[in-house]
């Protein structure tokens, strides 16, 4: 018998998580910095619009090409080590904007945009597993939901400081400069102040992660993964227990096939239907809610809102989201049924999208000899209603869809890992949302097309949802988490470093419908 391991949370896992909260966030303003202004960096580069627009979805697409490479980078050097790597491509790339504005030339900047995008790749996958090493239980989603809003704020931070410093072609120089510097000044407090993880765990599955990391990384971890590999299947399958606890014959999964000992995780990460639906059906949902503030403009601009009334709408929306997800965070927490809440908050989305979508019709479409109204510049209360109901209900569902996909795969995957394939998946959700609905729109929100690629949007979340409601919900971690505790009550050894044979037990099977042998919450 070994010692009992100690759980521990710490008063600076706030400070910790605060940090990533302020480097993600000006990622985020790196990211935006030339969308507001793109008809002034059209001018006076003289590019066309369609390459200053490209700027932005460069950011998207390095993501889905480049995202799970860069997460395997970050298992190996750790969080800190995958926060310099990205504070470096951060300060190169801003450099190489800011040299490439001094001698105004376009692909230049083009080329130092495309190296910032390299480094989100270390961070947007991070607030899940940041989440489980600093924080408890029922602290984890509020965690994840302050470390992956913090790229919203970083969005309207970036919106307000391009709008009120660059108002013709020569300020740019200087704001660049200005990006330049202070990029470099978050990125080096970053890295000199963060920590990967504390002494102490705060969980079971903090120690959990803990414990597996270091048999991955070993001397000998080679041929420690494979046996892992069938004990972490085992408690995926649900029907698993350790050896000699009385488990029927077969309980454990099959090993993979010979030609994919290499493979193993790889092989039953694609097999498990849950953490798949999951991953495509969430990334779905936040695609759609990305897509549609996309093409607000567009789809609004039939009702006479001036431009400045459509940003400030979208910005309405972005920050709604935010303060919904810290709201509804510690909800979460308490209870812990994310299939749940998230059901509820894709559905009260849809309801709404519905609403805007009505509400946005042309009124020419109802009856043909419908006279146009008088433009509205600042829109009217129901508009700003329904759109900021729906950015309030559908960004509070990204912190939520981050953790779950962390319970569905545990503990198959690390934490970042299944964070990083859920934030790929919805870049690339949100790419071919965006071009389906560019094919439907034409002009600057006219008429009819407008209005089937609003429907076409509709009856895309409509069927996500329906695909979510017919997929059991799994608690893994929980269940893992709670299985141990009550085995400590009676087995000092089942701490990590006791027993071998209590270290390993497995939880009881889930029922039918995911339910957890012990009530949550």
């Amino acid at each position: 018998m070994g010692t009992e391991q100690s759980f521990r949370l710490y008063l600076r896992r706030w400070f910790i998580l605060g940090l990533f909260a302020l480097y993600a966030l000006w990622t985020q303003v790196s990211w935006i910095v030339f969308s507001p202004i793109s008809l002034i960096v059209t001018e006076y580069y003289g590019a066309d619009i369609f390459w200053v627009n490209a700027l932005s979805a460069t950011w998207m697409v390095t993501f889905v090409l480049f995202a799970l490479p860069a997460n395997s980078l970050v298992e190996r050097i750790g969080m800190r080590g995958g926060l310099l790597a990205s504070g470096i491509l951060l300060v190169l790339g801003t450099g190489i904007r800011w040299w490439g504005s001094l001698i105004k030339s376009f692909w230049l900047i083009f080329g130092g945009h495309a190296v910032t995008s390299l480094a989100q790749l270390f961070t947007l996958g991070v607030p899940p597993l940041l989440s489980l090493r600093w924080f408890g239980e029922k602290e984890r989603v509020l965690s994840t939901t302050i470390g992956s809003q913090a790229g919203g704020v970083g969005i309207s931070v970036g919106f307000a400081l391009a709008g009120s410093m660059v108002a013709r072609g020569d300020d740019l120089p200087g704001y660049l400069l200005i990006l330049f510097a202070s990029s470099a000044g978050v990125a080096l407090v970053t890295v000199l102040c963060f920590r990967s993880s504390p002494p102490s765990p705060p969980s079971r599955a903090a120690a959990q992660e803990s414990e597996q990391r270091r048999q991955r990384h070993g001397p000998d971890g080679s041929q420690s993964i494979q046996a892992e590999t069938t004990d972490r299947m085992a408690l995926i399958n649900n029907d698993a227990a350790a050896p000699g606890s009385g488990a029927p014959p077969g309980a454990y999964a099959p090993a993979p096939p010979s030609f994919l000992k290499g493979l193993s995780t790889i092989w039953y990460t694609v097999t498990c239907v849950p953490f798949l639906v999951h991953i495509l059906s969430s990334g779905t949902l936040v695609g759609a809610f990305w897509t549609l503030g996309t093409v607000l403009a567009q789809v609004i601009a039939p009702m006479g809102l001036s431009s400045l009334a459509s940003g400030w709408l979208g910005s309405a929306m972005t920050i709604a989201g935010m303060v919904s997800a810290l709201l509804i965070g510690p909800i979460v927490d308490r209870h812990k049924r994310f299939k749940l809440f998230q059901m509820l908050l894709g559905l009260f989305f849809l309801l709404l999208l519905v609403g805007f979508t009505v509400y946005t019709i042309p009124p020419w479409m109802w009856g043909g000899a419908a006279p146009v109204p008088q433009p509205v510049p600042w829109g009217t209360p129901l508009l700003w209603i329904l759109t900021v109901g729906m950015g309030a209900f559908m960004a509070a569902a990204l912190p939520i869809a981050l953790e779950y996909s962390a319970e569905l795969i545990f503990p198959l995957l690390p934490e970042n890992s299944s964070g990083t394939v859920m934030m790929t998946s919805a870049n690339l959700c949100s790419l071919v949302l965006l071009v389906a609905m560019d094919l439907l729109i034409t002009g600057e929100g006219s008429g009819q097309h407008c209005l089937w690629s609003m429907v076409f949007l509709c009856v895309v979340v409509a069927l996500v949802l329906v695909a979510v409601a017919l997929v059991p919900a799994r608690y893994h971690r929980i269940r893992f988490e709670r299985f141990h505790e009550d085995l400590l009550r009676q087995d000092p050894g089942a701490a990590p470093g006791g027993s071998e044979e209590a270290r390993h037990a497995l939880p009881p099977a889930e029922g039918p419908t995911g339910a957890l042998t012990a009530p949550l919450g």
